[in-house]
């Protein structure tokens, strides 16, 4: 009889842990398919290609800031040429992380160390991230690298930390022509949110459909 019982209690154990990982499996299935929700982001930047000069200010700002290596960069400034002769133009690109809605640096990495904040924005914990390069080789902007002395992931937050101070990005507080435009989303009133009405705006590689919420004035 007690041998029936133990029997009839192991069937019993295996069924319902049976039920319970399934239940398990649909509550990770579901917060799977919540995560794949874009939040959008609270703020952005705007890039005015007509104002910039290419001082690297900027840049310099951002090391300074952000303390970056020497051979990587949060951003950069690339300098090119737009139009074709004897119509052409030089011209200089800003470029940083993108802080996409459809970002797809964040699925790839394996311990859930990129993901989005409660504002929106595209971060990296370097407390978990273990330098796989995984989110790097995702990312199409190039906007991304492994910082060798935190061994971890790094780019552009928007100075995330100096921003909870009430302080400008390092990069927009630095630029003396303003080609920087800095700002919420959700503001109505502000330079940033009457340039980001102006239907002349475009983003890097739209074809991706990542929806980066950097825009650029002139390119």
């Amino acid at each position: 009889m007690k041998n029936k019982l133990v029997l009839n209690r192991r069937k019993f154990l295996h069924a319902t842990s049976g039920v319970l990982l399934t239940g398990a499996a649909l509550t990770v299935s579901g917060c799977e398919l919540e995560e794949q929700v874009p939040i959008k982001a609270h703020c952005g930047m705007i890039m005015d290609a007509s104002k910039c000069i290419g001082c690297m200010a900027c840049v310099a700002a951002c090391k300074s800031e952000n303390n970056v290596p020497l051979g990587v960069s949060r951003t950069r400034v690339v300098d090119g040429e737009q139009g074709s002769y004897p119509n052409g133009n030089r011209i200089f690109k800003p470029e940083l992380c993108n802080q996409c809605e459809n970002a797809p640096c964040i699925e790839p990495c394996p311990v859930g160390a990129t993901f989005k904040n409660e504002r929106g924005l595209v971060v990296i914990d370097q407390t978990k991230c273990i330098s796989c390069g995984l989110c790097v080789q995702a990312c199409p902007y190039s906007a991304r690298f492994i910082h060798k002395m935190a061994n971890s992931a790094d780019k552009c937050d928007l100075c995330e930390k100096r921003r909870q101070q009430g302080l400008m990005p390092a990069c927009a507080e630095v630029c003396t022509t303003a080609a920087r435009i800095f700002g919420k989303v959700t503001d109505k009133d502000t330079k940033f949110a009457q340039l980001l009405k102006r239907s002349d705006l475009s983003v890097a590689k739209p074809e991706l459909n990542t929806k980066p919420q950097i825009y650029y004035i002139g390119i």
